[in-house]
């Protein structure tokens, strides 16, 4: 997500990211209005219709890699979604190898999908803060201060996904 339209049509050119579905917008309500959901976005900090380190704020689930010119407002951009800094200033190989590096960093990740209804929630396991079961088959989590309830589960059946030990609450991952 960028606003500078032929950064994006460079970029989509040049990115070596053949096994991913690159998508490009030129803001982020246009991205939003697409109502896809990302594994990854590249995001411009500084944008016409939208800061990016906001952005990042508002959406603690969605991972980001910032892509910019603004270097003078790293400090404010790292947060625990920000996966890396890249100036839009490095040449294409040091894009493409930051990255390909982080997309190999999240696919290490382990991750549990829950289905709720017709909707899906991913976690990354090591980012659920508390899982307490409501009842009903129902289990409120806490992930990036948010909360989710999710039907469906047991806490015995998420554990068993989590592969966690239910008796002595350690991870066994």
């Amino acid at each position: 997500v960028d606003d500078e339209k032929l950064f994006l049509d460079i970029m989509f050119k040049k990115l070596d990211l053949e096994e991913h579905n690159i998508y490009t917008f030129t803001s982020v309500s246009d991205m939003e209005e697409s109502k896809r959901v990302y594994e990854l976005l590249l995001l411009d900090i500084e944008m016409s219709d939208y800061d990016g380190i906001k952005y990042s704020k508002e959406h603690p689930e969605q991972r980001i890699i910032f892509i910019t010119n603004h270097s003078s407002r790293m400090k404010q951009a790292f947060m625990r979604n920000v996966y890396k800094f890249i100036e839009k200033t490095d040449d294409i190989n040091t894009i493409n190898n930051s990255i390909n590096s982080v997309i190999l960093d999240i696919q290490k990740q382990e991750t549990i999908r829950l289905k709720n209804s017709s909707d899906y929630y991913e976690f990354i396991i090591d980012n659920i803060a508390y899982v307490q079961y409501v009842g009903s088959k129902t289990i409120g989590i806490v992930y990036h201060n948010q909360k989710f309830i999710v039907h469906g589960y047991t806490l015995k059946e998420l554990y068993t996904v989590i592969k966690w030990d239910i008796y002595s609450r350690d991870a066994r991952i």
